[in-house]
């Protein structure tokens, strides 16, 4: 597990020099503080471990020391106390920091350059900011910076890298403001008011600093529920502005230098997305990371890389996110994980005034075709399906539409669009793996006519929101020839680091490295037709050996000639389809009404026990693939699926 899923909410995250990543994590369930590393070249996952077994608050901060050992700084939640923890030869060794009333909300850990820890946190009970330092004993000791009113949560601290002075971030909430303190040379605080145009005061602040020495502070306006940002090139003078607006935007604030440039990653609660403001060329451009999460912590390496986890609103999970998510088959050897069924949903009916959706959907709901078509397929040993254009398509669209769901509810048909959770989410909770293959983003108008970025992602969201919400996968028609920085991408990318597994048609460009890792879609006869080695006029696609993804390919069209009421046809098609490495998605009840279950169809393809050329979920040919019917015409786009 790449992303090393676990249930918990609130968390931090933080790199070694070595670029291992430490993660802190407050288990949803029990309350308790657990701590995982990620190591080695493939980013693996060692075992968690329990810090602390009472109930930790909500915030708490991760760094490393200098000997290499992860610290962790927490709010102990039966006590209220400040605790401080440090893994030492295997076990976590606490240490009570500030015990004096209710303390220790909000705690930034950093280390100075003495070598030392110091902790910035808030103490509830007098509503100061305080600080913790450790001597030279090692003991700490802790004062406080600021008691005018009700000031210090939310605190970000940075340590100035040249002087081992501290900055710290908080916010005002006598003045509903946010505030900043500046270390001296003698060790006092400079304490300045910035920002006074937040009437209802301010919350996740984080702070950090620019290439220029400036210091910069993102933080959450509550009054107006937007995320500002607020700088100053000589310390007194503060510049604020308003970065993202319209909704919820703002909370869980990280700020972080992307390179050379300022970036602000947060959540946009309105439409569920977490994204990135970068400050370029004078203004702010705007990404999309992820879908579906808060509790966000970040984190950047010291060669640049750059991480954040968070916790999924739809399973309540929090993952490391790393833009990758590759199928894997849980067992390879599992006929219901090594052959699909390809449901045809869109256009099994033809009945323009259904948007073409037939099984009974349209009348009686999702429920009723789970009950009835799904059971059957289940009854075969179904443990994975494609949903062909679930929400059907309108007379007179050249290409089934990504926002489907927008339209077939503008249609009224609420029997399609209402159910589809309710009867999904069970099935896919029980482990089947459900793929809505959507239609064409690049192709539809409605998207590429939109120039603002959160009108943008409205519509993206509200395309797949229902699939989000059951936990289903995403097929793409005709994305893959969107280059790295393109709004598609970006969608992928983002679905892929939310756990979110991807499909995309069609053969990606040799030259689009970022899609040859990502599950692809194709009709089996346009697998090989679009092959460079089979036809020289794509010779500017990817070659197979290049993609390291799924291949999953349609099968059920007969070969040329053939009559598709036939029989005896489909079967070879499935076995050289699993002989290639590849995943079958076929008419699963066809080949059963020709006497062939999912485990004969796996002992037929391979004799003698094997699975194919699969080695832990990559696949390779082994042979050069053979075009069994012939000379045909290369398919290209949403052809091959419509």
């Amino acid at each position: 597990d790449n992303f090393g899923s676990v249930r918990a909410d609130g968390n931090d995250i933080t790199f070694d020099l070595h670029g291992q990543v430490h993660r802190v994590w407050r288990d949803t369930d029990t309350g308790q503080l657990f701590y995982a590393k990620r190591t080695g070249p493939h980013k693996v996952w060692g075992p968690s471990s329990l810090v602390d077994p009472r109930r930790a608050g909500g915030q708490m901060s991760i760094a490393v020391d200098p000997q290499g050992r992860p610290s962790i700084a927490y709010r102990d939640f039966v006590n209220y106390d400040l605790m401080f923890a440090t893994l030492i030869n295997g076990n976590w060794v606490r240490v009570t920091v500030d015990s004096a009333g209710e303390v220790g909300d909000y705690p930034t850990l950093g280390y100075g350059t003495n070598g030392r820890a110091y902790i910035s946190y808030y103490d509830k009970t007098n509503g100061d900011l305080k600080l913790a330092w450790q001597a030279a004993s090692g003991k700490f000791v802790n004062t406080a910076i600021e008691t005018s009113g009700d000031v210090g949560a939310f605190t970000s601290m940075v340590v100035e890298p040249n002087t081992g002075l501290l900055h710290i971030a908080y916010a005002d909430n006598t003045g509903f403001r946010l505030k900043y303190a500046a270390q001296r040379p003698d060790g006092s605080f400079a304490i300045r008011a910035i920002d006074r145009g937040t009437p209802s005061g301010v919350r996740h602040a984080s702070m950090t600093f620019d290439t220029a020495g400036r210091p910069w502070i993102a933080y959450y306006d509550v009054a107006k529920k937007d995320l500002r940002v607020s700088t100053t090139a000589d310390g007194v003078s503060w510049s604020s502005q308003r970065v993202a607006s319209g909704g919820n935007q703002g909370e869980f604030a990280n700020i972080f230098l992307d390179g050379e440039v300022v970036t602000v990653l947060y959540l946009n609660r309105t439409l569920k997305t977490v994204n990135t403001a970068a400050f370029k060329s004078g203004g702010w451009k705007f990404m999309l990371r992820a879908m579906g999460s808060e509790n966000i912590a970040s984190a950047v390496s010291s060669a640049g890389e750059f991480i954040f986890s968070a916790t999924s609103m739809y399973d309540g999970k929090l993952r490391t996110l790393t833009d990758k998510f590759d199928h894997q088959y849980a067992n390879p050897l599992d006929p219901g994980e090594r052959i699909m069924a390809w449901e045809v949903i869109g256009h099994s009916s033809s009945d323009p005034s259904v948007r073409y959706i037939g099984w009974g959907i349209p009348q009686h709901g999702w429920q009723y075709y789970v009950n009835g078509r799904f059971a059957q397929l289940r009854s075969l040993g179904l443990k994975r399906i494609f949903l062909h254009n679930p929400f059907g398509n309108s007379v007179g669209e050249t290409h089934f539409q990504f926002d489907q769901y927008i339209h077939s509810q503008e249609a009224g048909l609420t029997m399609v669009t209402d159910t589809f959770v309710s009867a999904w989410k069970p099935v896919i909770d029980s482990g089947v793996e459900v793929i809505a293959y959507l239609g064409s983003i690049p192709y539809d108008p409605q998207f590429t006519t939109i120039t603002d970025f959160d009108h943008y992602m409205d519509r993206i969201k509200r395309s797949i929101e229902p699939l989000l919400q059951a936990g289903a996968s995403i097929g793409f028609d005709s994305i893959v020839h969107a280059q790295a920085h393109w709004r598609e991408w970006h969608v992928v990318a983002a679905l892929r680091n939310s756990g979110v597994k991807v499909y995309a048609e069609n053969r990606p460009p040799r030259d689009y490295t970022h899609w040859h890792d990502v599950n692809g879609v194709y009709i089996h006869h346009g697998w090989i037709t679009s092959d460079p080695a089979n036809n020289p006029l794509q010779h500017w696609a990817a070659p197979n050996h290049m993609l390291r993804g799924e291949i999953l390919r349609g099968a059920f069209d007969p070969p040329d000639g053939v009559p598709p009421s036939s029989t005896g046809w489909l079967l070879p098609i499935v076995l050289g389809v699993l002989r290639d490495g590849h995943t079958p998605a076929t008419d699963i009840v066809r080949l059963a009404s020709e006497g062939y279950s999912l485990p004969q169809i796996m002992a037929l393809a391979f004799p003698s026990g094997g699975r194919g050329s699969v080695i832990s979920g990559a696949k390779t040919e082994s042979s050069p693939v053979k075009n069994p019917f012939g000379k045909r015409p290369l398919i290209e786009r949403e052809d091959l699926l419509s």
